[in-house]
């Protein structure tokens, strides 16, 4: 079975859409962002590879579809809410400065699955 794709990019700009595209259709949704935002809580999800929207992150692992925000309308066509859009060395520097949000939600990949300093990946 194909996976869908979500309709934004990280930097907030729809994606390419064509006959080989397999890409949802935005969602205008209640989802836990625009709850917490609603409701002035912190929050961020982390999705390693974000590299700040690029998806371009460290050793090329970012993973579009297990990042719920980038479905989202309300999300990514508004620069403050699209901004809790976290990579991994985001939540490294948060847990370091002692800076976390109220609510980090935390995709973990290959680097997240092993504590920060620790050079070699876990086998998968």
């Amino acid at each position: 079975m194909e996976q869908l794709q979500p309709r934004y990019l990280g930097d907030g700009t729809p994606a390419p859409l064509g006959p080989r595209s397999s890409r949802i259709p935005p969602t205008q949704q209640n989802n836990i962002g625009l709850l917490l935002s609603k409701h002035h809580v912190t929050g961020s999800i982390t999705v390693e590879g974000f590299d700040g929207g690029k998806e371009d992150g460290e050793a090329g692992t970012f993973c579009n579809i297990c990042d719920p925000f980038l479905y989202s309308t309300q999300i990514m066509t508004n620069p403050t809410l699209r901004a809790n859009n976290q990579d991994i060395t985001d939540l490294y520097n948060d847990i370091q400065n002692d800076t976390l949000p109220a609510v980090s939600i935390v995709k973990p990949d290959a680097l997240a699955r092993r504590p920060p300093g620790i050079l070699q990946a876990e086998p998968v």
